[in-house]
């Protein structure tokens, strides 16, 4: 898929509200705060959020990374990497996820990097090989720049790197594929809601534990694949079949057949394909009559999708993060095989 000039121009009306708007919701979160005690030592008097930009191949892209109460630079604490969708940015991502308030809750920290466009800091995509817009136009190497944004941030936080996770959504579950895939000893786990893959990609060098979610009625990445419903604006995905993926995943980690249950009085399908590789597991759920929403959170703008209201998206992504720990000896078995 290529970039396409009219698609681009079809989100401008509605950009520049959301622009102003995600501006606005940024400029109102917690400002950076810190507090001493009598001995010196560190204490977070309210959440934290810290507005930067890294720079990388000539591009210096802003990230916003959110600190929980509990945060302590003496104390090594779990990261989630948190991706927007295409033609969003961060202001979307924090408003539609609603991981923050998680965060604060579970003790982890949030960070959401920008992916690249023409328009500046917003209508921006990440580069998945066959999608999206402007990064795959550009080749956008968006690989490396979460390899140093992730060294960045263990620079600047006390991270632990055996619990570092990635999410996305749409574009970004797309790239959330791609770096288990790509960089796998980086992560101990990863999720993907309403994304797919391109039918590229190789195995990961070492097993992941995973989490799919996707709506039975999304038009935007339909789950028997192909272009979608924004294929006619050139924005064709090129994706593969909701159960490509699945069975992707579920053969990487060498997972046993899966158990199925049926939640919410039959709306939602839950597949737990356990006994993985190394303790790995793959949760999937469906959701029928739903389209492209993340379930329990809020809609990126007033016309789109409305999130399916009986399940949580992100606290089954940290119920998933928060019963795995990546192998110290990954990165090693990963140069090796």
């Amino acid at each position: 898929m290529r970039g396409d000039g009219s698609f681009f121009a079809s989100l401008l009306r509605v950009n520049r509200l959301v622009a102003v708007l995600s501006t606005l919701f940024l400029l109102t979160t917690p400002a950076l705060a810190k507090e001493s005690n009598a001995d010196g030592g560190y204490h977070a008097a309210i959440p934290t959020d810290v507005m930067s930009r890294l720079s990388f191949e000539g591009m210096n892209r802003k990230y916003l990374v959110h600190l929980p109460p509990s945060y302590h630079p003496a104390d090594p604490t779990p990261l989630v990497l948190v991706l927007h969708g295409g033609g969003g940015d961060i202001g979307f991502a924090v408003r539609m996820f609603q991981f923050n308030q998680k965060a604060d809750d579970s003790g982890f920290i949030v960070a959401y990097p920008n992916g690249s466009g023409r328009l500046g800091d917003h209508v921006l995509t990440w580069n998945t090989d066959a999608c999206c817009g402007y990064a795959e136009a550009h080749h956008m190497n968006d690989v490396g720049f979460i390899r140093k944004f992730l060294d960045e941030l263990e620079n600047d936080y006390n991270i632990d790197k055996k619990r570092v996770y990635v999410v996305g959504f749409s574009n970004g579950a797309m790239m959330a594929y791609k770096l288990a895939c790509q960089m796998p000893e980086k992560f101990a786990g990863f999720a993907a809601v309403s994304g797919s893959m391109n039918g590229a990609e190789r195995l990961p060098a070492v097993p992941i534990s995973g989490l799919i979610i996707h709506g039975l009625a999304d038009r935007h990445i339909p789950i028997d694949g192909g272009g979608g419903k924004l294929a006619k604006w050139g924005f064709n995905v090129h994706a593969k079949p909701l159960e490509y993926c699945v069975d992707f995943w579920a053969a990487a980690d060498g997972c046993k057949p899966p158990q199925v249950q049926e939640l919410n009085d039959g709306e939602v399908e839950c597949r737990k394909y356990l006994g993985g590789k190394d303790g790995t597991e793959l949760i999937v759920y469906t959701i029928k009559d739903y389209k492209h929403s993340w379930p329990g959170g809020h809609r990126a703008w007033f016309r789109a999708d409305p999130p399916y209201p009986d399940l949580s998206a992100t606290d089954e992504c940290w119920d998933l993060f928060s019963r795995h720990t990546r192998d110290a000896n990954a990165e090693q078995l990963a140069i090796h095989r």
